[in-house]
């Protein structure tokens, strides 16, 4: 995408506009040394494993491993497409670029899916006309309308969410799609049908069926209820298995409506199951989001970040829902910084859809708007129903759960506050408390700097407070990503290198890939600029193991004889590796002789080998 605009254009926007100011409204980061550290916004990140490098124009986790430049920042924090990001940028740098980004964007757009998704997407959208039609417009959906109908769903509602029925025969879907052209394996890939050869049966089939359509409004998958008084060995209801369309984990269901309500609304409201949205959209609110029965993910949650500043749970207010919206909101703490965030809780173990059906549109209403409470109230709630306040043992469980929650709250007017209610629960004094508080608070504090190590990124001297769970590179590896980064900036070495190993080549595949790449990329651009090449880049593992040489403080220039040695070290790693593989099929073939001469001397050279490996010089 990115040969769409020019590659100078993308390249002098990126020097205009500083990767610093682009992450600072979405990660609170400090500089410490060269870098600038923060908490990562793509993980649950206890320690600043976060690290921007404004010199170099890159982001990268240490952590997660997650990095990349400017535009690919705004595609991770925002999902833009990178012609949207580089727009995003332009915007920033108030430069007129003078590019129709309208007409770049919906090409894009066109191409999101590859041919083999498209088919996906085409057969799901024809089962959802047919079901839809199923259901509205014949003798087989009475009962299911008259269903939907009776919990209060209008038609327009109905049509909205093109809701349908499943027909009992589970051959009509099947038969359906072949006269349209569909092949057997694009039914089975497409996670609906079971079975083989002549015997595909719909898993849906006498179910009423929900469309679950991604953010582009694409139907990628279904749900199915049950009808009453169906079989009760069945579950209530059943889901599309995962496919290539459809990810459980990083799916939320109306996104693609809610993605443009939250923003009239100023809010989005995150639901345990879809019919409570359905519910809440048939009374006209439509900016709730539903995370398909499942406890939020990391993955949801950064979407949820994404779309809103602010948000609403509205879980249900059995003891399951409130086991539920806890976790939630803890998985939310990642995001507390960006999102104001309160909470519902219904009355009478109802779910949010049993309240709309019990009091009515009117009341749900005023629910909403008058009843939120805090994730501090929330949490208060939540404890007094797990500890009992009228025994010392369950008072202190209590005052030590709500304490780590205080703790974390910004201002001493916030905890003075909190302070008074948890004095006025427990019959203890605000001063004992205060005092205990600050003892988890100094605690914590404590807990956070044995946790952050002085372990640097690769080459790099500890600047802060980073604690690197990166992975263990092997000393090939290492010699290689070393090589690459002197090869990266230092066009010295690369005239080098081409005259006095011609051949030379990586030897993992990934790191010959980026040579080749790298290579290309400064022929094609007749430049070296490392900022174009990471956004040339289109793959992620490419980009993060990019991100991650470039984050290595290694002096540009080698010294006497360190060129020699990398490649002596990757020449000779490689082939003692191979060496290694080879005594290691010969060992299995002596094991299964039980040939104990043989595999005591193929030990013996093992270990000989692992010696080489030890002492090549790093």
């Amino acid at each position: 995408m990115a040969r769409i605009i020019p590659q100078e254009v993308i390249n002098e926007l990126q020097d205009k506009v500083s990767i610093v100011d682009v992450v600072s409204p979405y990660v609170d980061i400090q500089k410490k040394g060269k870098n600038y550290f923060g908490h990562c916004p793509f993980h649950e990140d206890n320690t600043p494993s976060f690290s921007v490098n404004d010199e170099k124009q890159i982001y990268h986790c240490f952590s997660c491993g997650r990095g990349g430049n400017i535009y690919q920042f705004l595609m991770d924090m925002e999902g833009y497409s990178f012609t949207q990001a580089v727009e995003k940028v332009a915007e920033l740098s108030g430069q007129n670029v003078g590019f129709d980004f309208s007409a770049i964007n919906q090409k894009q757009e066109d191409r999101y899916y590859n041919d083999h998704q498209e088919r996906l997407i085409d057969l799901h959208e024809s089962l959802t006309e047919l079901y839809h039609y199923l259901l509205t417009t014949t003798k087989l959906g009475h009962d299911a309308m008259d269903y939907l109908q009776g919990r209060g769903l209008a038609k327009e509602t109905i049509e909205d969410y093109q809701i349908g029925l499943a027909p009992n025969d589970g051959n009509i879907a099947s038969q359906h799609l072949f006269n349209k052209g569909f092949v057997q394996e694009e039914l089975l890939d497409s996670g609906v049908f079971t079975g083989a050869n002549d015997d595909l049966r719909d898993r849906f089939r006498g179910r009423i069926i929900f469309p679950l359509r991604d953010r582009r409004g694409k139907v990628v998958a279904f749900s199915g209820r049950k009808l009453p008084g169906a079989n009760d060995d069945q579950a209530k209801y059943l889901n599309s298995p995962e496919t290539e369309l459809f990810n459980k984990s990083q799916f939320l269901f109306n996104l693609d409506i809610a993605q443009n309500e939250s923003r009239r609304a100023k809010e989005l409201v995150l639901y345990e199951g879809f019919m409570d949205v359905i519910s809440a959209a048939n009374i006209g609110l439509k900016n709730g989001v539903a995370s398909m029965g499942t406890s939020l993910t990391q993955d949801q949650a950064h979407i949820i970040g994404r779309y809103s500043k602010r948000l609403l749970l509205a879980y249900d207010g059995d003891k399951a829902g409130l086991e539920a919206m806890k976790r939630a909101l803890d998985n939310m703490q990642t995001w507390s910084s960006r999102l104001d965030i309160d909470l519902l809780l219904f009355p009478n173990q109802l779910d949010p859809d049993e309240f709309i059906q019990t009091y009515g549109a009117d009341a749900y209403r005023e629910f909403v708007s008058k009843q939120r409470v805090s994730p501090i109230h929330f949490y208060r709630f939540y404890y007094r129903q797990h500890y009992s306040l009228n025994d010392d043992q369950g008072k202190l469980n209590y005052i030590q759960a709500m304490a780590k929650i205080i703790s974390q709250t910004d201002t001493e007017v916030e905890q003075a506050i909190y302070i008074k209610e948890l004095a006025e629960d427990t019959g203890l004094s605000q001063e004992v408390l205060t005092r205990q508080i600050k003892q988890v608070r100094q605690t914590e504090k404590k807990q956070r700097r044995n946790d952050s190590s002085d372990y640097a990124p690769i080459g790099q001297a500890a600047e802060g407070p980073i604690r690197s769970v990166q992975k263990d590179y092997s000393r090939l590896e290492l010699s290689e990503m070393a090589l690459f980064y002197h090869l990266l900036y230092s066009e010295e070495t690369a005239i080098i290198l081409q005259e006095e190993a011609p051949g030379f080549h990586f030897e993992t595949p990934l790191m010959q890939s980026l040579y080749l790449l790298w290579q290309n990329y400064c022929q094609e651009t007749a430049s070296r600029d490392t900022s174009g090449f990471l956004a040339s880049l289109t793959g992620q593992a490419a980009r993060n193991q990019l991100v991650e040489i470039m984050a290595m403080n290694l002096p540009a220039e080698l010294g006497e004889g360190e060129l020699d040695d990398l490649v002596f070290n990757i020449s000779t790693q490689s082939q003692l590796q191979a060496q290694m593989a080879a005594i290691d099929d010969q060992l299995s073939e002596a094991k299964l002789r039980d040939d104990l001469a043989q595999i005591n001397d193929l030990h013996r050279k093992k270990i000989e080998i692992l010696k080489q490996l030890k002492h090549t010089k790093r």
